[in-house]
C-alpha cells in the first residue's frame, strides 16, 4: 500500500482530528460550485486545483485562466490529491442544518442535489421571477405569504390522493398555482388555446420523483350518470412545460367536451402510484 493511501484512509479514520480533516476538505472544494472535486484534477501554473466538472467553462468563457490566481491552466494531474479524494468519506454540506451523513466521492454530489436539509428555490421561481430560497420547512409559508394567488388547496380523499376543483370560468385561462400534497410541492398549470380550441392540463412536481405520481381531470354532471377522466403522468421538475404544451403530451381537452361538462363540475386530482 501507498504512503497516499495510507495517508487517505488514515484521514476518515476516528482518530484523525477534525481540523486535518476538514483542511483536506477545504482544499477539495471547488471556489466556484462548491461541491467537492474529483479526479481529473488539475493545475493551475500557480499550484492551485481545477475542478474537473468547471473546467470546460473556464476554457471556454474564462479565458483559460485559474478562478483564483488568473494564471494559465495546466494540464498537470495533481495525482496525490486524487488518490486523498478517492479513499475519504465526505461529509454532506448541509451537516450544520442537520445531515449527519457521510458519502463517497462519487456519490457525494447526487447527495447534495437531493439532501432534505438543503436549500430550495421557491416553486414559483421561474413563473413568480422570484429569487428567494430557503429550508424546506419554510417553502409553504413563503408561497403562502408571498403568492398567495397562485396557491391552490388540495383535499385529501384517501391514502396518496389529493384534490382540487377547477371552476368552468378557469378551464379557459392561462394560470399556475402551487400545490402542496404528498410532502412535496406540485404546480398545476393551465393553457388555454384558442386556435386549437383545446384546453392544456399539465402538473410538475417540483423535488419528487415524479414517475411516483399521475395527474387526473375528472368531468362529472347529472349525479354522476355522465363522466370523463384524462389521465398523465407527472413532469419532473426539469422538463420544459413550453415543449410538453407543443408535444401535446399532457391532458388536453376540446372545447365541445368543455362544453358539454359546463354545468358539471371538474376535479383534479394527483394520485401516487407504487414504483414498478
Amino acid at each position: 500500500m501507498s504512503a497516499t493511501v495510507r495517508q487517505a484512509k488514515s484521514m476518515s479514520s476516528p482518530g484523525c482530528s477534525k481540523a486535518l480533516r476538514q483542511s483536506v476538505f477545504d482544499v477539495l472544494t471547488c471556489p466556484l460550485c462548491k461541491e467537492y472535486m474529483h479526479p481529473p484534477i488539475t493545475l493551475c501554473q500557480g499550484g492551485h486545483n481545477i475542478c474537473s466538472s468547471c473546467r470546460p467553462g473556464l476554457q471556454f468563457s474564462g479565458g483559460n485562466k485559474c478562478p483564483r490566481c488568473r494564471r494559465p491552466l495546466l494540464e498537470t494531474r495533481n495525482v496525490a490529491l486524487e488518490t486523498i479524494a478517492r479513499g475519504l468519506r465526505y461529509p454532506c454540506r448541509y451537516n450544520g442544518s442537520g445531515c449527519r451523513e457521510k458519502f463517497s466521492m462519487e456519490e457525494i454530489a447526487e447527495h447534495h442535489a437531493h439532501c432534505v436539509h438543503r436549500l430550495y428555490d421557491c416553486p414559483l421561481r421561474a413563473l413568480e421571477s422570484c429569487t428567494w430560497c430557503g429550508s424546506l420547512p419554510e417553502v409553504h409559508g413563503h408561497v403562502e405569504a408571498t403568492h398567495s394567488s397562485c396557491t391552490l388547496g388540495a383535499a385529501v380523499v384517501g391514502e396518496g390522493e389529493f384534490t382540487w376543483e377547477v371552476s368552468n370560468a378557469e378551464c379557459y385561462q392561462n394560470s399556475h398555482h402551487a400545490v402542496f400534497a404528498l410532502g412535496d410541492v406540485f404546480v398545476f398549470h393551465k393553457r388555454f388555446d384558442i386556435p386549437q380550441r383545446k384546453l392544456f392540463v399539465a402538473v410538475q412536481q417540483c423535488w419528487g420523483a415524479q414517475e411516483r405520481c399521475r395527474y387526473e381531470l375528472l368531468l362529472h354532471k347529472n349525479s354522476g350518470k355522465q363522466t370523463a377522466l384524462l389521465s398523465s403522468v407527472v413532469h419532473g421538475d426539469k422538463e420544459d412545460l413550453e415543449q410538453v404544451f407543443l408535444s401535446g403530451d399532457c391532458i388536453k381537452v376540446d372545447f365541445d367536451m368543455l362544453m358539454n361538462f359546463v354545468k358539471g363540475t371538474r376535479t383534479m386530482r394527483i394520485v401516487a402510484t407504487r414504483s414498478q
